[in-house]
């Protein structure tokens, strides 16, 4: 017959062995993400460097999962890129398939011209969009 002492103490080694379980897959799988983001870091910046630009022209490059993206059935992986010459511009690229893809982009209007009129005289000013939108 097994005491209280006896079955609490094979309840706590059945909840450590969960949780040892549990820390191994999340420590597994954020390695997976560091390595993955660093890979397609550098997949964007030779990307980019194919395009014509050079490492000095970015002036912010940044490559996000987008968790849950999986169960969703959306793009797993988001680059935004930032130039030196249009820093109020974030430029977005997707990564599909092996492929890198720019897919829009954002202006930070307030920020720059929040006392000029937006009109289409801006449209100068989005000197690294691939195609036109």
């Amino acid at each position: 017959m097994e005491t209280k002492s006896h079955s609490r103490r094979n309840g706590v080694k059945a909840l450590l062995i969960v949780a040892s379980i549990l820390i191994v897959l999340l420590t597994i799988y954020s390695s997976y993400i560091f390595t993955a983001t660093k890979a397609r870091e550098k997949q964007l910046a030779e990307y980019l460097e194919d395009k014509g630009y050079a490492v000095s022209d970015i002036q912010r490059m940044g490559v996000h999962y987008v968790w849950g993206s999986w169960f969703l059935g959306s793009i797993n992986w988001k680059a935004s890129v930032s130039f030196k010459d249009e820093p109020f511009m974030v430029y977005y690229y997707y990564f599909v398939n092996s492929e890198i893809i720019q897919n829009g982009f954002r202006f930070e209007y307030d920020l720059v011209y929040a006392k000029e009129p937006y009109d289409a005289r801006l449209r100068e000013y989005f000197k690294h969009l691939e195609k036109p939108y």
